[in-house]
């Protein structure tokens, strides 16, 4: 499956999903996903079978579509369009709860939860300097931010449902 660096256009990778092994790729095309260093840990955020999963390390994680998934964004939310908690649906028989929370301003925090354990305590400076408010282009500040971007579409099932449409095709 190719998928994107979340932050270097046309930089593509060969990931397998049911090994967690990524590579470069020089095979260009519509990506499943995309993927970024998040401490040290490489985390793939792609769409598989209907569902979005989220590879950490050796765990997978799936997120929304019959996941019972939550997330929890502690951010400041100037315009009203982020919920500071959501739950998922949880239909899916024996899913896991998998919890992602993001807090801080100038330091951000990231944690995600998978079942009760602790797959990434990752703390890191906002990529976003000077604040987005002082940003005139159309760029939203989740664009640099793999943590935020993954916060918000856990905390909405339209974006679920957007990005499982983008990347099936």
């Amino acid at each position: 499956m190719l998928v994107l660096d979340f932050l270097r256009a046309n930089t593509f990778f060969s990931f397998d999903p049911a090994t967690g092994a990524i590579s470069p790729s020089e095979t260009r095309g519509a990506p499943k996903g995309v993927v970024m260093d998040l401490g040290d840990q490489r985390a793939v955020f792609f769409a598989e079978s209907g569902r979005l999963h989220l590879h950490l390390g050796e765990e997978r994680c799936v997120l929304g579509k019959g996941a019972d998934l939550s997330a929890e964004v502690e951010l400041p939310d100037e315009d009203g369009a982020r919920a500071s908690v959501v739950r998922g649906p949880g239909n899916e028989p024996g899913a896991e709860t998998v919890v992602v929370k993001l807090s801080g301003e100038d330091l951000r925090k990231l944690r995600i939860e998978k079942g009760g354990k602790l797959l990434l305590a990752h703390s890191y400076p906002n990529p976003i300097n000077p604040p987005m408010e002082y940003d005139l282009g159309m760029a939203e500040e989740e664009d640099f931010d793999l943590g935020l971007f993954i916060a918000n579409v856990a905390s909405s099932p339209e974006r679920v449902d957007f990005l499982l449409e983008k990347w099936a095709s």
